[in-house]
């Protein structure tokens, strides 16, 4: 694949923190995954994927004799005021235990293997050939030992997924307890962004709600992407923070070149509370995914959209492509 293709989709670079300006680049292959857009779910009114009512709303819980269930993921219970306490069966099961209802794929008979259980393994396929992606060359000791980055330039890699830990890089041996070291905030911060971004909220209307500016902007502290990479702002200036400086060359010049796309996810929006009521325990009000007070590894939070979830999932899966 060469470069001028890769600079073609430059969300790509942002989802890895890496700089636009490369001397060269190349990746191997591709395999293109299965993407999953319908399920077998269908439990109240249709909420918006792509523009078009083609997702539903799914209540996570179910409430008997008292007993709150987690119906999305029964391996989460039991569950205790909207939290797992059991060890969840799906990948995203424990994050999207948080919130009331999530939209999934519609019923669409002529794809009747695409359920949500399904788009959930992709989901866990995708976060971690992107992550071992990563991981692989910031465990490479030939890069290392030249101490240069990934594109041949002095330095390192920057540290991101790799816990520093040969042994349990994927805190394997940390979960079972049998020493080993946790995985990273970078890590935990994107397998949340990955789920919301898949599984999004429905509010009492049964409309999705976009992501919350805060899932973006934890995810770009806690892998250390450079501020003027980040994509959490408003659509004035494709979601940066202000206007980038062309800097020319004195020798050719020639001005600097920035390449923007919309970043997955984006529009977003602002975490917003009410307290009115109780000031000293403000009620959530559920305008974004995940509109959860303190969730997303160190999150904590800050119109109306029918946003296009598919095709925000068929541009990651079209990039991520061009990773394999």
């Amino acid at each position: 694949m060469q470069l001028t293709t890769l600079l073609r989709h430059p969300l790509l670079f942002i989802l890895l923190g890496i700089n636009l300006h490369v001397p060269e680049f190349s990746f191997y292959g591709a395999i293109t995954p299965t993407l999953t857009l319908f399920s077998t779910i269908q439990m109240t009114e249709a909420c918006y994927i792509a523009g078009t009512d083609s997702g539903t709303c799914y209540n996570v819980f179910e409430t008997n004799a008292g007993i709150q269930t987690n119906v999305f993921d029964e391996g989460c219970n039991p569950t205790v005021d909207g939290k797992a306490t059991g060890q969840c069966s799906m990948f995203c099961g424990e994050i999207l235990s948080e919130m009331q209802t999530i939209c999934v794929p519609k019923l669409n008979p002529t794809f009747a293997n695409h359920t949500y259980q399904n788009k959930d393994a992709w989901v866990e396929d995708m976060f971690y050939r992107i992550v071992n992606e990563r991981k692989a060359l910031e465990m490479n000791e030939t890069i290392r030992d030249m101490q240069v980055d990934e594109y041949g330039n002095e330095g390192e890699v920057t540290t991101r997924f790799w816990n520093r830990d040969e042994k349990d890089p994927d805190g394997i041996k940390f979960r079972a307890r049998e020493g080993g070291r946790e995985i990273t905030e970078c890590e935990k911060s994107f397998k949340h962004y990955m789920c919301y971004l898949n599984f999004p909220r429905c509010d009492a209307e049964k409309n999705s709600l976009i992501m919350c500016r805060s899932v973006c902007e934890n995810y770009m502290s806690a892998c250390k992407i450079p501020q003027w990479l980040h994509r959490c702002g408003d659509a004035k200036y494709m979601y940066a923070d202000a206007p980038e400086t062309p800097m020319q060359n004195p020798e050719t010049l020639e001005f600097d070149e920035y390449l923007r796309a919309p970043f997955p996810g984006a529009p977003f929006r602002d975490y917003e509370e009410d307290d009115s009521v109780d000031p000293a325990n403000p009620r959530v009000i559920p305008r974004c995914t995940p509109s959860v007070k303190g969730t997303g590894g160190s999150i904590h939070g800050g119109d109306m959209q029918k946003m296009c979830n598919g095709l925000i999932v068929v541009l990651v899966t079209m990039s991520v492509m061009l990773l394999l």
